[in-house]
């Protein structure tokens, strides 16, 4: 279902949803130092007014694979950088299409960025 521009602009008014938007505009994320050969990935949490009028978060179950550790976690949409991806925002987008089909180039909006995390696992 796609989201209307009404829509985004009422979730982006919601109290909690207005101080998040200000934490981020007041601190840009700031980059990992990241040295060798380590592919980046990225995560995105998706918001949207629920129902009830209160904003409610995307998760996604991992699947349950033997050599993953975070086999069946729960988890924010995500996954490493392909060489195609402009940045890890890009790579955010398109790791949620593929594993929610939500378009959030098309139904949504970029609030910011966090810090990054150093990877910990090389490609």
């Amino acid at each position: 279902m796609s989201a209307t521009a009404a829509e985004l602009d009422r979730l982006a008014a919601h109290p909690p949803i207005v101080r998040l938007i200000a934490s981020l505009t007041q601190r840009p994320g700031r980059p990992a130092a990241v040295a060798g050969d380590v592919r980046l990935a990225a995560i995105l949490l998706a918001l949207r007014l629920g129902s009830t009028g209160e904003p409610e978060v995307l998760m996604i179950k991992r699947a349950d694979a033997e050599r993953d550790p975070w086999s069946g976690h729960v988890a924010l949409p995500g996954g490493r950088m392909e060489p195609a991806d402009a940045d890890l925002a890009a790579t955010a987008v398109r790791e949620t299409w593929e594993e929610t089909g939500v378009d959030v180039a098309r139904d949504g909006r970029l609030l910011g960025a966090l810090d990054d995390v150093t990877p910990r696992t090389p490609t």
